[in-house]
């Protein structure tokens, strides 16, 4: 009896510990998002993208590096560890209204390139909007034009 209870009190204060420590873990890299340095950013959108279950705090703080970041390579690599939480609508989402606001082609074909991957009809109308937008560069016009093909 009591090395049994004394056994469980030890197993409760383990996963106690694991859990303040995921927690801690994931509040610095989510401080690292805000680094000047771009490869810092990097590093812990790839820390991020390697998470088992999708964190909604995470997933705001990929969409905002998205959104927001100055370096192009960034934002990319954000759109990339947000497609691995395709399962979440927010993710989801995000990647379909910044394909609208984004102004890097590289970025561009990298979220069109997702939404196809995902097989998500709802980018459609984004994607054809896209295509049919003279501003944008011809081959990335042509990329959303063969993505509303393909998820059609």
């Amino acid at each position: 009896g009591w090395f049994w209870r004394t056994n469980q009190r030890q197993q409760a204060e383990i996963i106690a510990l694991r859990n303040e420590m995921h927690s801690t873990q994931k509040m610095l890299v989510l401080a690292m998002l805000d680094e000047p340095s771009a490869s810092d950013r990097i590093q812990a959108v790839n820390v991020l993208e390697q998470q088992q279950k999708a964190d909604p705090e995470v997933i705001k703080a990929l969409i905002n590096t998205l959104n927001f970041d100055d370096m192009v390579n960034v934002r990319m690599k954000a759109a990339q560890a947000l497609s691995t939480f395709n399962e979440d609508q927010m993710a989801r989402k995000a990647l379909i209204s910044s394909l609208s606001t984004e102004q890097s082609p590289e970025v561009q074909i990298t979220i069109i390139e997702i939404l196809v991957e995902l097989g998500d009809k709802r980018a459609v109308p984004t994607l054809r909007s896209v295509s049919e937008d003279q501003k944008q560069m011809d081959f990335v016009r042509e990329q959303a034009a063969s993505g509303v093909e393909r998820l059609l």
